[in-house]
């Protein structure tokens, strides 16, 4: 069975995000688990780029194993090349032969040499420089708007739906349907990347995303004393759920790893990652004054907010996701 990589790796961060809102832990701990997401978009950007992948389909890595290698691209690059053929091996379908396999090999080899000729002396300051700027700004904004989009009221949907109303035991309750219909989303991108393409996707999701928005911010009016309208704003969270694990979350990945040259593709995900960084900490600390009866106590008008917010991100996209 294959997967698209950014699917993979929004499921690893679907299962970290769990983690990170369920069990207490230290700070080492929680920023291990936020660094694997450039880790993993780095690792799957190499050892994804196998020649049994259509270009439609974009990158897919075999996911029948439990235990993973290193990528035959790193392996290459160190001079292990029966390790690099025993990798893709692993990585590659059954109908992937023994010729196909030294081939492939070959021409990593001769790419590897290619990379090194044309990216000796680089700085991230090339990021910026010229088309790699655009290619920067789109695997920026691709990370970026997975925040912007209004992805923080998942994050606190506990929180969230006592404030829209609801006993904590429901609250509860939805909480954990929403991770579960979160992963049902996940695996049905693993098939509408292949049938839609990514900006048709990741716009999509976006355009779907500030209806839910709006209609959570509707649904507020009445106060949180209507258990209707708050029961109905937990239906909302999990719909956004599902849209977001089935657009922008996965295909986001796949963006942020196709989009980079290859000369400065580690130096584009770093930089991408970190102003993906930026925006969480901005987000994490409005998300809870938003939602705390102490605080603002925006409760369910939260939706006009980040409704607003995505709808810039859908214009942005428009006209410069292309």
């Amino acid at each position: 069975m294959s997967i698209s990589a950014g699917s993979l790796v929004n499921s690893l961060d679907l299962v970290s995000s769990v983690v990170w809102f369920r069990v207490p832990m230290s700070g080492l701990t929680g920023f291990l688990l936020r660094f694997s997401g450039c880790g993993l978009s780095l690792y799957l950007s190499e050892c994804c780029l196998l020649p049994n992948v259509s270009h439609s389909t974009g990158y897919r890595v075999s996911c029948i194993r439990t235990n993973s290698s290193p990528a035959p691209w790193w392996l290459v690059r160190k001079g292990r090349l029966d390790d690099a053929k025993k990798s893709l091996r692993r990585l590659t379908t059954k109908g992937f032969t023994e010729e196909d396999t030294e081939k492939t090999v070959a021409m990593m080899i001769h790419t590897n040499e290619m990379e090194i000729a044309v990216s000796s002396g680089t700085s991230y300051w090339d990021c910026f420089k010229g088309t790699d700027l655009r290619r920067t700004e789109i695997a920026s904004m691709a990370w970026m708007i997975q925040t912007l989009c209004g992805s923080g009221l998942m994050g606190a949907s506990t929180q969230f739906y006592e404030q829209a109303g609801l006993d904590n035991i429901f609250a509860f309750d939805l909480n954990m349907a929403q991770y579960c219909i979160g992963a049902i989303g996940t695996v049905a991108s693993w098939y509408a990347m292949t049938k839609f393409g990514r900006r048709t996707l990741y716009i999509g999701g976006l355009c779907a995303i500030f209806v839910v928005l709006m209609i959570v911010g509707f649904l507020a009016i009445p106060g949180p004393g209507n258990t209707s309208a708050a029961w109905a704003t937990g239906s909302m969270l999990l719909i956004f759920t599902f849209i977001y694990d089935f657009t922008v979350g996965p295909v986001c990945y796949c963006l942020v790893a196709e989009v980079s040259s290859i000369r400065l593709r580690q130096k584009t995900i770093v930089l991408a990652r970190n102003f993906y960084n930026i925006i969480g900490i901005i987000n994490n600390i409005l998300t809870p004054h938003m939602l705390n009866a102490t605080g603002w106590n925006w409760r369910g008008y939260s939706g006009f907010f980040w409704a607003g917010v995505n709808a810039l991100c859908i214009v942005w996209c428009y006209f410069r996701l292309v």
